[in-house]
């Protein structure tokens, strides 16, 4: 639940790598200062990024879209499209015994 109050500080500050900024935004609300780190992630990953997902892809037993959005900083909805499009090429399928409606987990085809 995010916590409402006046924004005292937003700082931003672009990345090394790709479109992904970093900063920190303070707020106040009744005396109290909450601070927050934000992470703005990349809208599509870098080509060179795309390759080392596909092989971790290959590698490991199983995948969620989570996983892949935390660990090369994309987008969770991003990772999402990129692993419907390799389950309708063929290259992962969906786990029906662990997936749900809310945790989806591809395994190799």
């Amino acid at each position: 639940m995010p916590i409402r109050g006046k924004v005292v500080r937003r700082v931003f500050e672009k990345a090394p790598k790709g479109d992904v900024y970093q900063g920190l935004v303070r707020k106040v609300r009744w005396g109290r200062t909450y601070e927050y780190k934000l992470i703005l992630r990349a809208k599509w990953p870098e080509p060179d990024v795309l390759q080392r997902i596909l092989d971790e892809i290959m590698r490991s037993r199983a995948i969620t879209p989570n996983y892949i959005a935390q660990k090369y900083n994309i987008k969770v909805s991003t990772a999402k499209k990129l692993l419907e499009a390799l389950r309708e090429k063929g290259i992962v399928k969906l786990s029906e015994s662990a997936s749900d409606a809310s945790l989806k987990v591809y395994v190799k085809a």
